[in-house]
């Protein structure tokens, strides 16, 4: 799937990541900071690896940056630096390294922050002791070579069973291991969240059973799980559904949403073979025309499905004055017809449309251009997002 939409939505976050991503590991350490020498010998040779670290204000230390002369391999957090407790591992410290193979934290760790060992590829166990009482959700995503996870007995706070990490009430759902040989999951009746990239790149699903009972998917909860295929039910008792959730999940053909959950609108993006969205006659946000998915008033067209039609046009009801974000994201039709009813239009609302030729719009040239739209700098890259691709605005059109 072509995702440059992906990288705009994000490109801030990535900014600033990047920022602290390039301090931690040049081992800069700040006034604050300190450094000290862990033994790292995987390969048969002499290997220092320098961890760098902040005071924080309890006292206590946290660990903001590295630096090794080799590969840094099997990694160590100690419990104390100069004879005072460890106690955190800050924002996005370990992110993005291809070199390390396995962590042990240290036992005063109380806190592993957000994407403290984010996009890890080759990352294949991690060591959590009793100590830990946060993990944030997202701290493990993109570790998609991650064997196992092991929890101290001790610890109180989270628990793993047959190869999903949760909170030990089990009503979080934070890490389910992507190597996983299963092909299928149902989500225990005790989870009430799916925490964010919970089941990010587990390539080797190709169902999941969503409990009644669940009231939240977080954002990118099950992105990249690209051999998910068939119907994906939403169940009753769901609230909402984070941003690109079932991202890139290009083999679901079918989402039935049977209760009400909110937000739904972009969770599907890069479900390129989605046939249909049906929903329940109670439900309280949304409807479907042909398959489509619109609010319940149907003033605001949400997601098209990509394969709900073999018709190269789409004609968007008079109803809609709204086309949200992403709307056509992944569609092949080569011509779309636009009432002038619709007042505004979201970003990206045609990203990936590669075959789209025109657009019919029925009301006047004045009238398209006081769609909010235009504030932005280049209208047609603010609907496709690239210069590559172009089409034809046509105005005045006459349905029928």
């Amino acid at each position: 799937m072509n995702r440059k939409w992906f990288f705009l939505l994000i490109a801030i976050m990535l900014v600033a990541t990047m920022a602290i991503t390039l301090t931690a590991c040049g081992g800069s350490t700040g006034d604050d900071g300190q450094m000290e020498d862990v033994d790292d010998d995987t390969s048969g040779q002499d290997t220092v690896t320098y961890l760098t670290y902040e005071l924080l204000e309890d006292g206590t230390y946290g660990v903001i940056g590295w630096y090794t002369d080799g590969r840094l391999g099997a990694l160590v957090i100690p419990d104390e630096h100069e004879g005072i407790a460890v106690t955190r591992i800050l924002d996005n410290v370990f992110a993005n390294i291809n070199h390390l193979d396995s962590v042990v934290v240290g036992n005063n760790v109380k806190t592993i922050d957000v994407a403290a060992f984010n996009n890890c590829k080759n990352l294949k166990s991690i060591s959590i002791p009793a100590s830990v009482e946060t993990m944030v959700g997202n701290c493990l995503s993109g570790c998609e070579n991650l064997e196992s996870i092991t929890i101290a007995p001790e610890n109180n706070y989270y628990k793993v069973e047959d190869g999903v990490l949760y909170n030990m009430a089990g009503t979080q759902l934070i890490r389910y291991i992507p190597t996983k040989s299963a092909t299928s999951f149902t989500v225990p009746n005790t989870v009430l969240e799916i925490e964010t990239n919970a089941f990010d790149k587990c390539v080797n699903l190709t169902s999941i059973t969503l409990n009644e009972g669940l009231e939240r998917i977080r954002d990118y909860a099950f992105a990249g799980c690209v051999n998910l295929e068939g119907e994906i039910s939403l169940p009753e008792s769901l609230i909402s559904v984070g941003l690109f959730a079932f991202n890139s999940c290009s083999k679901i053909t079918k989402v039935n949403i049977l209760g009400s959950a909110t937000n739904v609108t972009v969770a599907f993006l890069g479900c390129t073979n989605l046939q249909e969205y049906t929903v329940n006659a109670q439900n309280q946000h949304h409807s479907v025309i042909d398959g489509h998915l619109y609010n319940k008033e149907a003033t605001a067209l949400f997601s098209v499905a990509p394969k709900a039609s073999t018709s190269t046009q789409f004609v968007i009801p008079d109803t809609v004055k709204e086309i949200v974000l992403c709307a056509f994201a992944n569609c092949n039709f080569e011509s779309i017809v636009i009432p002038k009813s619709v007042k505004n239009i979201g970003q990206m609302a045609f990203v990936d449309c590669d075959n789209l030729k025109n657009i019919y719009y029925t009301g006047t040239e004045t009238e398209w251009g006081e769609i909010s739209l235009t504030q932005y700098w280049n209208a047609k890259k603010f609907l496709l997002f690239t210069e590559e691709h172009d089409f034809t605005i046509n105005y005045n059109y006459v349905i029928g």
